[in-house]
């Protein structure tokens, strides 16, 4: 391996082409610009898939597991609370997918009504909500582009998966805060340095899946 990368991080996007070893870059974006014409790209490629039912073609393998989990959990709410409105959260919501990806799971179990879920995420990226409002007018959403503006409520579903967590919550203790509002907290943490991250502060619910 060779030495560690040092400096300031920064976002690209390259389009071009490679002919006869030649390369040509027709447009190049850097920051948020590559940030949502790459992932946007790649969300909606995913609503796409699951609202026709090609769940080969999504791009992670582990997502639908990881839909199945957020499926199990709203219906363990769902009869835990038989009267209340469910209200799912994640932080990283980018395009609303998750949306999508019940709604092609209740064609199968029939558990859920997504129309009377309450929607909520955070995403820095102002296109990527306004996107995710345009695809699923239907629904009921409520979107912000940071904590600090959405401030702390309380859900049944909290869902959180990777680098979503290190940019929407500024230290530990907001995002233990967050999740302790919620009735089963769902967070995927990626490695880090620092072992410690809400040990002994929440629990957890991991569900296993079951092939679909």
């Amino acid at each position: 391996m060779g030495k560690e990368a040092k400096g300031e991080i920064k976002t690209y996007l390259d389009f071009g082409k490679i002919q006869g070893g030649r390369r040509t870059s027709y447009d190049y974006y850097e920051g948020q610009d590559a940030y949502d014409l790459f992932m946007g790209s790649r969300y909606f490629k995913d609503i796409i898939f699951y609202r026709e039912g090609k769940i080969d073609q999504v791009y992670q393998i582990e997502d639908l597991r990881d839909q199945i989990r957020k499926y199990a959990a709203l219906v363990a709410c769902k009869k835990a609370f038989p009267n209340n409105n469910l209200v799912f959260f994640e932080p990283g919501s980018a395009a609303m997918g998750v949306i999508d990806a019940l709604e092609y799971l209740n064609k199968k179990f029939e558990q859920l009504n997504t129309k009377e879920i309450i929607f909520k995420g955070i995403d820095n990226s102002k296109w990527m909500n306004a996107a995710a409002e345009y695809t699923h007018e239907q629904y009921n959403i409520q979107l912000w582009e940071s904590a600090k503006e959405s401030g702390a409520f309380p859900c049944d579903l909290f869902f959180a998966k990777g680098v979503s967590l290190m940019y929407v919550y500024a230290d530990e203790e907001s995002m233990c805060e967050a999740i302790k509002n919620s009735k089963i907290g769902l967070h995927l943490l990626i490695k880090r340095k620092r072992k410690r991250f809400c040990r002994n502060r929440v629990a957890s619910l991991f569900l296993k899946s079951r092939k679909v």
